[in-house]
């Protein structure tokens, strides 16, 4: 789903 893709977007530019 939509959330799932705006979950490991976010997670990857707070990774950084």
């Amino acid at each position: 789903m939509f959330a799932s893709i705006l979950f490991c977007m976010y997670t990857t530019m707070g990774a950084t």
